[in-house]
């Protein structure tokens, strides 16, 4: 039962730390272009709802000792998902004129990576309940 509230603080812990660089973010580069700060949202919702959904489906995955073994597997499959998804649904949006610069296109991206830290560490913690 320790391990199910320890999973709970974590993605609550995580999808804090999701909204707090969500408002750095917006505060520390371009604050004041709507469009920027919508598209941003966006990104931001995508990757860390996608994230929490695939961290809480492994878990239970686990939990049911359903595909116990494969979570690792399974995880890999879900970041080329995951990236086809995002530029899918995003990479038109690299075309318009608010993201000519480098630093603008990198500012979709940090997102995604932010999340995918966010899912690496979830299943580490998985993974050694797993084994353990």
């Amino acid at each position: 039962m320790k391990n199910n509230h320890s999973f709970i603080l974590l993605n609550v812990v995580f999808l804090a730390l999701g909204f707090i660089s969500f408002f750095l973010h917006i505060n520390f580069f371009d604050s004041h272009n709507l469009d920027f700060q919508k598209v941003l949202k966006g990104t931001y919702i995508f990757s860390w709802a996608f994230s929490f959904l695939l961290s809480t489906s492994l878990f239970v995955l686990n939990l049911k000792n359903i595909l116990k073994f494969q979570i690792g597997f399974l995880y890999l499959f879900s970041v080329f998902l995951k990236l086809g998804l995002y530029f899918f649904m995003f990479g038109n949006l690299l075309e318009l004129e608010i993201f000519t610069s480098f630093i603008m296109k990198i500012n979709l991206l940090i997102p995604l990576f932010l999340a995918l830290i966010f899912e690496v560490i979830i299943l580490s913690k998985i993974l050694n309940n797993t084994h353990q």
